[in-house]
């Protein structure tokens, strides 16, 4: 039983940091922090990219199946890590016991969803990929800078892995929205 225990904390852990690219090192801009969010999102994208073909079923699959599996992995994964390696700092310096840097299945998630509406418009793969990059910069813009209303949910679920995975579904939105925006201007 023990060993299974073990084997499901390292699985949860795999699990919300997608496959482990959140403990990839790196920094951006000369700021601290190990961009584990952004190399969730950028994991997202490709396999979003190698999907383009796909029936819009599997990326909505994906989407939807992202969100639940990762409410479900976070909270064991996170303290798995803190039992592990103790408490961690962000990228801010705060030390938090909660949404970890290399927590990143919630910026996979968030990229999923952004994307999502590639696969609801006909188009060309050159304006898909376009607004899947497009998706890809806004929905970081708003998970980075918690703009509202990503703020406001981030702080009402704070240490909860539903709120981990809630405020990137929020800061999605916007990025669905351009995905969508750029679609219908390109195919004008």
């Amino acid at each position: 039983m023990h060993r299974l225990h073990i084997t499901l904390r390292w699985l949860a852990l795999c699990v919300s940091s997608t496959l482990f690219s959140g403990f990839l090192p790196g920094k951006i801009a000369h700021r601290p922090g190990k961009a584990g969010g952004t190399a969730g999102a950028l994991v997202a994208l490709g396999l979003q990219c190698a999907l383009l073909d796909a029936s819009w079923a599997i990326p909505a699959a994906i989407t939807v199946g992202s969100f639940l599996v990762g409410v479900l992995a976070v909270g064991p994964a996170e303290r798995f890590m803190v039992a592990r390696w103790g408490p961690r700092k962000r990228h801010t310096g705060e030390t938090v016991t909660s949404d970890f840097n290399e927590t990143n299945i919630d910026e996979f998630h968030g990229q999923f969803l952004a994307g999502l509406p590639v696969w609801l418009v006909d188009a060309p793969p050159g304006h898909r990929v376009t607004a899947l990059l497009i998706a890809f910069v806004v929905f970081r813009i708003f998970d980075t800078t918690k703009i509202w209303p990503v703020r406001q949910v981030e702080t009402r679920f704070k240490g909860t892995a539903f709120g981990v995975m809630i405020d990137d579904t929020v800061a999605a939105l916007p990025g669905a929205l351009a995905a969508i925006l750029i679609l219908l201007i390109a195919l004008r």
